[in-house]
């Protein structure tokens, strides 16, 4: 489930700004992050990705831009959201953790 879901992330080209998708990607880790404390980290990951997904409306070209941004549009914006889901998902990037 996580390997097709994460395959839309990837699907097509995009050319947001990262500083575009701060906000709804932050949206995202404040709501996600939290429920996903506790979970097996491959959970963790999926509830990820489809929570991204459903934030962009399954949009592959805006989804291939978060996936080249997440980390960038998210450091600043909400370093404590990202430190938590970091840590829920096992990995050292949210860009890993989509993947």
């Amino acid at each position: 489930m996580l390997r097709i879901a994460a395959a839309g992330i990837v699907a097509a080209h995009a050319s947001a700004e990262p500083s575009s998708l701060a906000a709804p990607l932050c949206g995202v880790l404040k709501g996600i992050a939290p429920k996903t404390r506790g979970l097996d980290p491959d959970r963790a990951r999926a509830q990820l990705v489809m929570s991204i997904a459903a934030a962009f409306d399954y949009d592959a070209a805006r989804l291939k831009e978060v996936r080249a941004h997440i980390d960038e549009a998210t450091t600043g914006a909400c370093p404590k959201e990202r430190e938590l889901m970091l840590g829920n998902t096992k990995t050292k990037t949210l860009r890993e953790a989509i993947e």
